[in-house]
């Protein structure tokens, strides 16, 4: 099992804007080069405390990964956790946190993983926590982004 975590400085906009732009899980593809597709299954677009199933098609490296998650949000605390349920992993679990920093937000992503490859984890979890360190990178530049926009024409 391998851990990373993420962070990512929004300067100049505040938590709720951050906050609203990640619970849109589905809008990630018109923004987020990576997200190749989110199809929320059932559960809504991120109310507090109902859990959400939602169907994703990202890139790593390269390569198109699938899984299903489950979702919930605790809007209190501006915190998304998931978890895969299915997909090409074996262990895909994580959150995305948001809090106030001066000046902005600071959105943290941490996340879990596991290849299901045990016998060449400690080859293949280094390679693959680079590539996904570089594609969370990414998203949450493109979140910040986006938030930023957002907020620009609010």
């Amino acid at each position: 099992m391998a851990n990373l975590r993420v962070e990512e400085l929004v300067p100049g906009v505040s938590c709720e804007q951050v906050w609203a732009t990640i619970v849109r899980i589905d809008a990630y593809p018109a923004f987020m080069d990576q997200v190749v597709a989110v199809e929320v299954l059932h559960g809504g677009r991120g109310q507090d405390g109902v859990e959400r199933e939602s169907a994703w098609t990202a890139l790593f490296n390269g390569n198109e990964l699938r899984w299903t998650q489950r979702d919930r949000t605790d809007g209190a605390n501006h915190t998304l956790y998931f978890e895969q349920i299915e997909g090409d992993l074996a262990v895909w679990r994580g959150s995305t946190k948001v809090a106030p920093v001066s000046g902005g937000a600071c959105v943290v992503y941490e996340i879990e993983f596991d290849l299901g490859v045990p016998a060449l984890a400690h080859l293949l979890h280094p390679l693959a926590e680079r590539a996904i360190r570089a594609n969370c990178e990414q998203m949450l530049s493109a979140l910040a982004g986006e938030t930023s926009r957002a907020g620009a024409t609010a």
